[in-house]
């Protein structure tokens, strides 16, 4: 957003300085207000076009380009995982992603198992340009201790 609104300033000054020239050569007074409709036009169509993603970042929505089902199942490759629920996805800036969800491991596991997992877990959703992952272990065939999660 930074970026556009720097161009826009740079535009908008090579305009004037454009504007000013022709104007001082030529009887031309209706360029002054054509550019200044075309760059608010432009800068309007940036606003509006740019505004979607960032109401994407503050409504806490998915990433459009990963599916949480895809992450689960990344999830699902990692030895001694048996389940993955209670899975959710969002944007913190457009850019870097977020992901918690509560992982399934075998019964067996043990507590150097279970974080062996974690990492291997971090380590599969860092390929789906998530940044943080928050992931919360469960025994398999324990239940989770919130049943609205299954």
């Amino acid at each position: 957003m930074l970026m556009w609104h720097m161009i826009e300033d740079v535009l908008g000054w090579v305009m004037v300085l454009v504007g000013a020239l022709v104007m001082k050569f030529f009887d031309v007074p209706q360029l002054d207000a054509g550019m200044a409709i075309a760059l608010a036009s432009w800068i309007l169509y940036n606003v509006v076009r740019n505004l979607r993603e960032a109401l994407k970042v503050f409504l806490m929505a998915s990433p459009s380009h990963i599916q949480v089902l895809d992450v689960e199942k990344a999830i699902l490759e990692v030895d001694q995982v048996v389940g993955v629920h209670h899975a959710h996805l969002w944007s913190l800036d457009g850019e870097s992603h977020i992901f918690t969800g509560h992982v399934v491991v075998a019964s067996g596991a043990g507590a150097a198992d279970i974080e062996k997992i974690k990492n291997q877990v971090k380590k599969r959703v860092r390929d789906f340009g998530i940044v943080e992952a928050t992931i919360e272990t469960e025994s398999d065939g324990t239940h989770c201790a919130d049943p609205e999660h299954h």
